[in-house]
């Protein structure tokens, strides 16, 4: 089960380094987790502060404490958070539409990193699913 278990980080774009900080280093509970897949999405700051600091979430925190009770906490469904879905479901909404991925692949293309093989899979991939049947 802990190889399926997917972890994404939501991250404020910053210059690459080597000492660029990064959340999952800082986490002792994914020791706990040695085979769980940790990955980051990177979005400008004025993205990432309304998604992170001024919507409100869906569900408390999920720290170490509320995995271990039984029922966890169920979410809370107020006026408030119902922003925060309606905005998660129209940018889910949006990502799975055909001229987003065409508008994505093509801002991709453009990256110098294009060099990079994998890269390169994924504009293919997002193409390839964009094609009209």
């Amino acid at each position: 089960m802990q190889r399926r278990i997917r972890f994404i980080g939501l991250t404020k774009r910053e210059k690459h380094s080597p000492k660029t900080w990064r959340w999952q280093q800082h986490q002792k509970w994914l020791a706990d987790l040695p085979d769980a897949k940790v990955g980051n999405v990177s979005v400008p700051y004025p993205a990432f502060s309304l998604m992170a600091d001024r919507l409100d979430k869906l569900t408390p925190s999920h720290t170490l404490h509320r995995w271990a009770l039984v029922r966890g906490g169920g979410p809370v469904r107020g006026e408030k958070q119902m922003v925060g879905l309606q905005m998660a479901c129209r940018l889910y909404d949006l990502g799975r539409s055909r001229d987003e991925r065409l508008a994505l692949a093509a801002a991709i293309a453009k990256l110098p990193d294009m060099r990079d093989p994998w890269l390169r899979s994924l504009v293919l991939k997002l193409r390839r699913k964009s094609k009209r049947r």
